[in-house]
């Protein structure tokens, strides 16, 4: 499961790093403002207000009024509402309310701590403290006075900030797409690590050996796209007594893969099943100089940061934000885009990957070279959230965090990519089915004339409401924290 998921990682990355992005109108707070008439800046902005605004600046979802968009934003799961149950979209929206508005809209991850942000210290306890705490670590707010209310022109601006001006960084991609339209080779390096997260369940029993489950890794890839992809990573998981090396052959004659023995430090190459990957080589044919399939591009947010210096070369540097929250959409718009078969990959056993990933999250930060328009470093935080259950069984882990780290270089260059023979003539990889129990039907029962029963005086009949269902409600209310 991990090294599939690696090859999904290794996708979106080529795929942010490399495709264009759908263009976008510009973003402004006088542009915003207008959307409000009759309002002036100075004057208190409303929890519909700012949901209008939003709505608006991130491009959500078509909405005619103010509270239309509080209902976009409410069916989205970016409006949470208060612990008594109500929205209150006629409240006055205050900076943390904003704050986590904008964290949900972006994707940025409330269920992983972002870690010690200077500023925020005191705020631990405040219902709002990891989405401050991500858009306070992005730059993207200022995270004082979390409870002051936000005026009509201070909202309108935290939005300007956070989703433009695009225009700049949108005609630097169109630039580096017709930069990399010819371009047939090139190599990417990179690390990763990666974290399991534990389920905090008190009645779940979690071995030993899965308490501190985690790895480091390193990864060396060569492109050719006439001939395919060849990369070879080693990763490194406490309890192992040395690395494990995998090399992989992604070709128009197969995929070819030789893991390592960790004991021996052998391996034999294997050929993979048909349609087990995905068309790598039609994901680089996609990435090289195209844009990336609209369907994958509404799942993310780009902002255009400026130049900076990177290994003493000067750089463009953009941030990307992005939440998967339906695998199963993103499995059709990748398969229909690049052929094979993601679902198989990622969730074999005929169950639905939706049914094993619930969601992803993604920050990046990428780096374009101001003279060639290629792209430099692309790197990457990853959070998933894993279903509870798997195939009927209770799952020990919420989720995983991955760090990655890509460079690109060599573009244009002399690359060859040459399967040997020994995997080219390597057994097909046998993958087991698993044995489905089943059932017998049982015998049909003999039916009855049911007797009839004189009601129990006391108790409540069929449809009237029972004192328990209230109570439940009430025991509902009370552990719903205020996340605005």
């Amino acid at each position: 499961m991990r090294k599939k998921l690696l090859v999904l990682v290794v996708s979106l990355a080529l795929i942010l790093a490399l495709a264009g992005l759908a263009q976008a109108e510009e973003i402004t707070a006088d542009g915003l403002t207008a959307l409000l008439p009759g309002q002036s800046a100075d004057e208190p902005l409303t929890r519909s207000g700012f949901a209008l605004l939003l709505n608006a600046a991130a491009d959500i979802a078509p909405a005619a009024d103010a509270a239309a968009s509080a209902e976009v934003l409410i069916n989205e799961g970016i409006m949470k509402g208060y612990p008594d149950g109500s929205m209150g979209i006629d409240e006055p929206v205050t900076r943390a309310q904003a704050a986590a508005f904008i964290a949900r809209t972006l994707g940025l991850p409330e269920a992983v701590d972002p870690g010690a942000i200077s500023g925020l210290e005191g705020l631990e306890g405040h219902w709002a403290y990891r989405p401050l705490a991500w858009m306070a670590r992005e730059d993207l707010l200022d995270a004082d006075a979390p409870d002051s209310r936000l005026t009509v022109g201070e909202g309108a601006a935290l939005l300007a900030h956070v989703f433009g001006p695009v225009a700049e960084g949108r005609e630097l991609n169109a630039q580096s797409q017709i930069a990399l339209q010819d371009v047939r080779s090139m190599r990417m390096q990179g690390t990763f690590d990666m974290e399991m997260r534990l389920r905090e369940a008190a009645d779940l029993e979690v071995p030993a050996e899965l308490a501190d489950l985690r790895m480091h890794g390193k990864l060396s890839t060569a492109i050719n796209l006439d001939q395919g992809m060849y990369q070879v990573s080693t990763v490194t998981v406490p309890g192992l007594p040395a690395e494990v090396e995998t090399e992989q052959y992604f070709t128009p004659d197969g995929v070819f893969m030789k893991t390592a023995d960790p004991m021996t430090g052998e391996g034999a190459w294997q050929r993979m099943p048909e349609g087990l990957f995905p068309d790598i080589t039609a994901i680089l044919e996609q990435s090289m100089g195209q844009a990336v399939p609209p369907e994958l591009d509404k799942m993310f947010y780009y902002r255009y940061l400026g130049e900076e210096q990177l290994d003493g070369r000067a750089v463009y540097k953009m941030a990307t934000y992005g939440q998967i929250k339906d695998f199963e959409e993103m499995m059709s718009v990748l398969e229909s885009q690049l052929g094979g078969s993601f679902q198989d990959m990622l969730a074999p056993d005929g169950m639905p990957v939706g049914q094993i990933l619930q969601s992803m999250n993604i920050i990046g930060v990428g780096y374009l070279d101001q003279e060639t328009l290629a792209p430099v470093r692309m790197e990457m935080l990853l959070t998933v959230d894993l279903a509870e259950e798997i195939l009927g069984q209770p799952n020990p882990f919420a989720g995983m965090t991955m760090n990655c780290s890509f460079t690109y270089s060599d573009f244009g260059g002399e690359i060859v990519i040459e399967v040997p023979e020994e995997a080219l003539n390597a057994p097909v990889l046998e993958i087991p089915v698993p044995e489905l129990e089943v059932e017998e039907p049982p015998e049909p029962a003999v039916e009855e004339e049911p007797a009839e029963e004189e009601p129990v005086v006391g108790e409540p009949a069929f449809d009237e409401p029972d004192d328990d269902e209230d109570s439940e409600d009430e025991s509902l209310e009370v552990i719903v924290e205020t996340e605005g």
